[in-house]
């Protein structure tokens, strides 16, 4: 193999490796608490301290995991978090994530928190059971400790739209005439003194 086939050999080795490194690093996060799961009308605060020897976890991103109790109004839930406290750590980022792998390995974004003045607010609906959201954070610690941030988050119910009500208003009348049907008119099906005087058989 000549120098120049050799060069070329490894920058395409060394090429490759950092694409995958890229790729994988931007869902290099890593779970560091789980809200539960949550209900509709459930309000709570989360906070996170991390140190300057783990400053390359709030780099990768921090996850906070949360689910959405089945039966939160028809499993449709919306969430809004706010974002107040940020105590040594700039550039923060605050994102609603929805796992796409075990333990959150890969993951796609639903919605960007949007800078406030001093906070960050997000909100996001169409939450649904069964499948794992996170709080994504990332950020740079330029505390001498450590840096910490801390907010609030609210679950909401989605309401359903007039149209379903409607179409549900609508099925209950369908089923409510064929229950009907089903169990006969008095005018259709006369009794059996009525046959009897018109010489029905019984």
């Amino acid at each position: 193999m000549t120098k120049t086939a050799a060069k070329r050999f490894f920058g395409f080795v060394a090429g490759g490796l950092t694409a995958i490194l890229l790729a994988t690093g931007a869902n290099a996060a890593v779970v560091v608490g789980n809200l539960g799961a949550l209900n509709a009308g459930d309000s709570e605060g989360f906070a996170k301290f991390t140190s300057t020897a783990n400053s390359a976890q709030l780099s990768g991103g921090q996850i906070f995991e949360f689910m959405i109790n089945s039966g939160t109004f028809f499993d449709a839930a919306s969430a809004s978090v706010k974002l107040g406290t940020l105590i040594g750590i700039s550039g923060l980022t605050m994102d609603l994530v929805e796992s796409t792998s075990a333990g959150f390995a890969s993951f796609s974004t639903l919605a960007v928190g949007t800078p406030s003045g001093s906070e960050i607010e997000l909100s996001y609906s169409g939450l649904s059971s069964g499948i794992s959201y996170g709080l994504l954070f990332t950020g740079v610690i330029t505390g001498t400790r450590g840096g910490t941030y801390a907010g609030t988050y609210t679950v909401s119910a989605v309401p359903l739209p007039p149209a379903v009500w409607l179409s549900l208003s609508a099925l209950i009348g369908l089923a409510g005439v064929v229950r009907h049907k089903r169990k006969g008119s008095p005018a259709i099906q006369p009794k059996k003194a009525e046959r009897e005087k018109v010489g029905l058989a019984a």
